[in-house]
C-alpha cells in the first residue's frame, strides 16, 4: 500500500476546506497552450489535470497510487492519460512535453535530485516547468509537516533556495515566481 492509498477519499476534501489548491493560480504561471502535450508529476486525484486537461492537447497523470488515481480515473476526460508509476521513472520518451508540473509533491520525494533528472529528461528544450510547493522556513509548513508525517512517514522538506539551485544546475532558469505564505508557485524555463 503507497502512502497516499489510506488518504484518498478524504484528499480533496482535506485540500478544499484548507485552501491548499492554487489551480487557477498554478494554472497561469503554467500557461499551457491549445497544442501542447502537458504532464502533471504526482497529481493524485487529477484535480490540476483536469484543468489543464480544458485548455491543452493532451495531459498526461503521473502518480504511484492507484487509489488516489482512482478518483482522476472517474472523472477523466477524453485527452488526459493516466499513469501509475514512480514519478522519478516516468514510462515515456526523452523531451515529449511542453510543460510539467508538480503540485504540493516535492516534499514527498525522497530522491529530488532523481526527480529533478527526470523532469529534466521529459521536457522539451525551452519547455515550462512549474514547481508548487510549501516553503520549509514557514510554521504553517512545519505543522502540516508534522500532520503529513504523521499520515506518511518521511517528509523530504528542502528551502526554496536549495530547490533553486538544484533545477538551475539541471539547466532550468527561473522566470516568475510567487510568493504566498506558506507556498511558492515558480516557473521555469528549459534552456
Amino acid at each position: 500500500m503507497k502512502p497516499f492509498d489510506k488518504v484518498y477519499r478524504h484528499y480533496n476534501t482535506f485540500m478544499h476546506n484548507f485552501k491548499l489548491f492554487r489551480v487557477d493560480q498554478t494554472l497561469a504561471f503554467l500557461n499551457p497552450g491549445k497544442d501542447d502535450t502537458v504532464a502533471d508529476l504526482g497529481g493524485g486525484t487529477g484535480v490540476y489535470a483536469t484543468a489543464i486537461a480544458r485548455v491543452c492537447k493532451k495531459v498526461h497523470l503521473f502518480d504511484e497510487s492507484a487509489k488516489m488515481l482512482s478518483i482522476a480515473e472517474a472523472q477523466k476526460p477524453g485527452n488526459m492519460i493516466v499513469h501509475q508509476c514512480d514519478i522519478t521513472a516516468t514510462p515515456v520518451a526523452d523531451g515529449c512535453f511542453d510543460a510539467i508540473l508538480l503540485s504540493d509533491v516535492f516534499h514527498h520525494v525522497r530522491d529530488q535530485r532523481k526527480l529533478i533528472d527526470e523532469i529534466a529528461r521529459i521536457i522539451k528544450r525551452d519547455g515550462t516547468f512549474v514547481i508548487m510547493d510549501f516553503d520549509a522556513r514557514h510554521l504553517v509548513t512545519k505543522c502540516l509537516g508534522f500532520f503529513e508525517q504523521f499520515l506518511f512517514g518521511a517528509l523530504h522538506y528542502k528551502s526554496r533556495t536549495s530547490i533553486e539551485a538544484d533545477l538551475e544546475s539541471a539547466g532550468f532558469l527561473k522566470e516568475r515566481e510567487l510568493l504566498e505564505a506558506p507556498l511558492f508557485i515558480q516557473r521555469w524555463k528549459k534552456q
